[in-house]
């Protein structure tokens, strides 16, 4: 009997909540599914969290971008005819980004389900973009079944996407509390050195602009000349550079790490002393998420 296969279309399969949440589901049913893994952007970083015995595949598509309606019409056909051609037994489609996919399989054509884990900084605060509101609406309203991580979210898509609740699943992210309490990986170096009398407060995850490390450094700041206080951002990200800008611009530089990408981010919280969380939007940070896991006290910000 051959594996059922699962189409996933995400905006980016750079390291996000959403594609370690893949990764390490795939990573767990191993050849029980093969998966179709189609990133818009052309990123596929995350990739490489897939085990040796996990069956993947990686597509990557030309088409046009724009917010044109010849450009919109010109997607929606090359999608739909993707999807017959490949034949999918499930389609997984993941946050506004793929929403053109949505609207391919319009009359749920293929099975589908799609997952909202939050917003971008566009609608942070609970900012719904009316176009993007409309586009949701129209998506989602028939045949199609939407997973959310977050009571806001679900309530988000009751009420203002106006989606039955019969069509709306609340599924809590959740983390391998075994894995992030022992901390270690093999016998790979730590990922950075630390003094044995220093204090370490760090955040991990995709650096992007939602996140605001510049938030984050202005608030170390505060701390003010403490000589055992550091800060660590381990990952990777567009928003990297206003952080160090940031830090730059406030005489701190010297204090405050960046680690780069992180490929076994349970590496890193075993040499945290707090764990802090600084974005503009959340809804169940697997960040934060796996700090508790590894026992580490949160300072974070009232958001998820």
């Amino acid at each position: 009997m051959s594996a059922i296969t699962l189409l996933h279309v995400f905006p980016t399969f750079a390291a996000g909540g959403a594609q370690m949440r893949l990764a390490a589901l795939a990573n767990h049913w191993g050849k029980k599914y093969r998966h179709i893994i189609i990133a818009l952007d052309g990123v596929y970083d995350c990739a490489e969290k897939f085990e040796s015995g996990v069956d993947y595949e990686l597509r990557r598509l030309e088409f046009t971008k724009g917010n044109s309606f010849s450009a919109l019409k010109s997607n929606l056909l090359q999608f739909l005819r993707l999807q017959r051609a490949w034949r999918p037994d499930l389609l997984l489609t993941y946050n506004f980004g793929a929403i053109e996919w949505v609207l391919a399989n319009f009359l749920g054509l293929t099975p589908h389900i799609h997952i909202e884990d939050g917003f971008g900084p566009e609608e942070a605060n609970g900012q719904q973009l009316p176009r993007r509101v409309w586009l949701r609406r129209a998506g989602l309203a028939f045949g199609k079944h939407l997973i959310v991580p977050s009571r806001t979210l679900y309530d988000i898509a009751s009420q203002n996407w106006l989606l039955p609740e019969r069509k709306i699943s609340f599924i809590a992210n959740g983390v391998d509390c075994q894995r992030f309490a022992n901390g270690h990986y093999g016998n790979e170096p730590p990922l950075f050195s630390r003094r044995p009398d220093e204090i370490v407060i760090g955040a991990l995850g995709a650096l992007r602009e939602e996140k605001n490390l510049p938030r984050l450094v202005r608030a170390f700041a505060l701390i003010g000349d403490h000589p055992n206080a550091r800060l660590v951002i381990a990952g990777s990200g567009p928003a990297r550079a206003a952080a160090e800008a940031q830090a730059a611009d406030l005489g701190i530089s010297g204090r405050i790490t960046f680690t780069g990408h992180v490929t076994h981010p349970e590496r890193s919280y075993r040499l945290f002393d707090i764990f802090a969380l600084s974005s503009d939007t959340e809804q169940m940070p697997l960040g934060m998420l796996e700090a508790m896991a590894a026992g580490l006290p949160v300072a974070a910000t009232d958001v998820g």
